[in-house]
């Protein structure tokens, strides 16, 4: 006799259904098997990562000294034997150097070395002596009053005359260098020292057009105290000097921020007009 494994009821021999529970006695079977055939699968292992990382750091370990040996015996050889003949060459012109200041012990060659380094050291006292120089200018002082303020030089001033050659300013006065731009003046000046020069910018042939003088940090107070009577003051702060009308000139003090930046003899009849 067979029974429903599910409810217990009595079975036919070839009974595929339970009448009771309607179990499906065959699909009831397989389940059964297959439940019991079960097997359990083991777990999977995890790999360990450590090992790789010894092994990279030994990799890279081996590299590293591979570079390190390479550079220290056959590159940084090279680098010191390029750089050794430079430096005894270096210490050969050093001993050279000092070798012509040494005194010989034998008394002719040091009296000879001696009258040699005397004749050297006059040469470069006479060469810089002779060497062109700017002139220096203390326009407070009585010769200037005398020599400028007092005095007409529209055309010459300081061995400069107008119309000479910048090649004849600079042989006594060596080279000048550009002065700033002067607020109220269509040309640019060249400075030598305390002497201001424009070229002629109409021609190429860069001769003298006019001149004029710069002074060393004076002051327009220091100024107005030495030299007082002016004639008229413009808008723009510079000062007249024109008291005589017919003597053909006047003199224009240019000033800026309280400072005397130019000292310029202009002619009568040039029609320079100073801005009121």
């Amino acid at each position: 006799m067979k029974y429903c494994p599910q409810c217990g009821s009595p079975l036919k021999e070839n009974q595929h259904f339970c009448n009771r529970c309607g179990c499906d006695i065959q699909n009831f079977k397989y389940g059964y098997t297959q439940e019991n055939n079960y097997y359990p699968q083991e777990p999977k292992r995890k790999r360990r990562i450590w090992p790789f990382i010894v092994i990279a750091i030994f990799v890279i370990a081996v590299i590293g000294s591979s570079c390190f040996a390479y550079y220290h015996f056959f590159l940084k050889g090279n680098e010191q034997a390029q750089s050794k003949p430079t430096t005894t060459q270096h210490v050969a012109k050093e001993e050279e150097k000092q070798g012509e200041h040494k005194i010989s012990n034998d008394p002719k060659k040091a009296e000879k070395q001696r009258a040699e380094e005397e004749k050297e050291e006059k040469t470069d006292k006479a060469d810089k002596e002779n060497a062109p120089q700017p002139p220096k200018i203390d326009v407070l002082s009585k010769n200037f009053e005398e020599s400028f303020m007092h005095k007409n030089t529209v055309n010459e001033y300081m061995g400069v005359r107008k119309g000479m050659k910048k090649e004849e300013v600079e042989k006594m006065y060596g080279k000048g260098e550009p002065l700033p731009h002067i607020e109220g003046m269509d040309n640019d000046f060249i400075r030598y020292g305390n002497l201001a020069i424009i070229y002629n910018p109409r021609t190429q042939d860069n001769t003298v057009w006019g001149i004029a003088v710069v002074p060393d940090n004076v002051t327009e107070e220091k100024f107005l105290n030495r030299y007082y009577a002016y004639d008229h003051r413009a808008g723009s702060g510079d000062i007249v000097y024109d008291s005589d009308k017919h003597n053909g000139y006047s003199i224009i003090v240019r000033i800026k921020n309280g400072k005397v930046v130019l000292i310029d003899c202009a002619p009568g009849d040039s029609g320079i007009i100073v801005a009121e």
